[in-house]
């Protein structure tokens, strides 16, 4: 009698679920967010009791729909009583052009919770990017994805970003990392608390204080934004960068990372440690000319101050201001000589102290005077 019993459940079932994906996608979809989980198509499927519990085992091939995701695997167990599926084998999660990949699932329908546990879940989006961890929990009725015990995100450029938690939402395509937060590229690597990745404008957000090291230069901020696919990055609040011939603070940066280029504004200060000045102005373009020597253009109300030695070697300061300034930096061994010998004679002329000389003049007569 009860093998009769499961014999008219399991082709029941089978009439109700031997239906392909393609097949199940093509007819009008329930509701996103619906209670009743389907089984669209198994190879077989039987009701067993173990214990105090109903379970039905299917073989796959199989898929399930629920909230508007699919779930493929190679074998299940299902809990009717508690509403648990648990699914092994090539196991995907597919919704909203998202699929999540791993060797198992939890499955808790009545709280369409999603459980990954397993050495390796990957997630792949359309836009190329795949996040990997090993610790995910996925609910199906809000697209949402929460991973904990660390997780890495690479795009289709190449760059990466780590954090210790973070959220991945399907429908914004926005992935949210969280504490000890890295990323890198080709020459950036960036460290912040927390940063959101948007996919489909490739870019990220970074709202904590952040350090970027470039090469040998060093930058940081309070926020900004990266467009990887323009290579610009955007500094705001407090932002301070470090380069080995001058330091900068400034209330916003851009730098473009192709030229290379900065471009600085409101209360800029830049300090030339090579040339022992200082320059104020609140605008600022940072930028190598094409023999890459740097090049600096100080605009909006410029100013700036010399405290260097003269030639006595005392301390000396000098502050003047324009409309612009522009400084040039340029490799000694690429200035002509004769310009060298002339720039040096036009010192010697600017600094030639026509009262002191005509002074001493006078103080050596007197004294030729006196000695005759």
């Amino acid at each position: 009698m009860l093998r009769k019993a499961i014999t008219t459940v399991t082709v029941a079932i089978l009439l109700a679920v031997c239906i392909s994906p393609a097949e199940a996608q093509s007819r009008k979809q329930p509701p996103k967010a619906d209670s009743v989980i389907s089984l669209l198509n198994a190879e077989w499927a039987k009701l067993v009791k173990l214990g105090f519990h109903n379970y039905r085992l299917i073989k796959g091939p199989a898929a399930f729909y629920h909230n508007g995701a699919y779930l493929f695997c190679d074998s299940a167990a299902w809990d009717i009583d508690r509403e648990i599926i648990k699914a092994y084998g090539k196991v995907r999660l597919v919704q909203d052009n998202t699929v999540l990949r791993s060797d198992s699932l939890t499955y808790l329908i009545q709280e369409d919770l999603a459980q990954f546990r397993g050495p390796l879940v990957d997630v792949f989006d359309n836009e190329g990017d795949t996040l990997r961890t090993n610790n995910l929990d996925y609910n199906t009725r809000d697209s949402l994805a929460i991973f904990r015990n660390g997780g890495a995100m690479k795009d289709k450029e190449g760059n990466v970003i780590e954090g210790t938690t973070g959220i991945y939402t399907t429908a914004q395509k926005t992935f949210t990392f969280q504490d000890n937060v890295q990323m890198f590229t080709d020459s950036i690597f960036l460290a912040t608390q927390k940063l959101d990745y948007l996919s489909q404008e490739k870019k990220a957000y970074f709202r904590d204080k952040t350090y970027v090291w470039r090469q040998d230069g060093f930058m940081k901020a309070l926020a900004g934004w990266y467009d990887t696919d323009n290579e610009i990055i955007h500094f705001s609040n407090d932002v301070y960068i470090k380069d080995p011939d001058y330091e900068m603070w400034a209330d916003e940066v851009f730098y473009y990372r192709d030229i290379p280029r900065y471009e600085a504004y409101h209360n800029v200060q830049v300090l030339d440690t090579l040339h022992e000045s200082a320059f104020v102005a609140h605008k600022a373009v940072v930028q190598p000319d094409s023999l890459g020597n740097q090049h600096m253009v100080f605009t909006v109300d410029p100013a700036v101050f010399y405290y260097g030695e003269n030639e006595n070697h005392e301390k000396d300061s000098l502050f003047f201001a324009a409309d612009t300034l522009v400084l040039y930096t340029v490799r000694h061994c690429d200035i002509p000589e004769d310009d060298i010998e002339k720039r040096l004679k036009e010192r010697e002329d600017i600094l030639f102290d026509a009262i002191a000389e005509a002074e001493n003049k006078a103080a050596e007569e007197r004294e030729k005077a006196r000695a005759e």
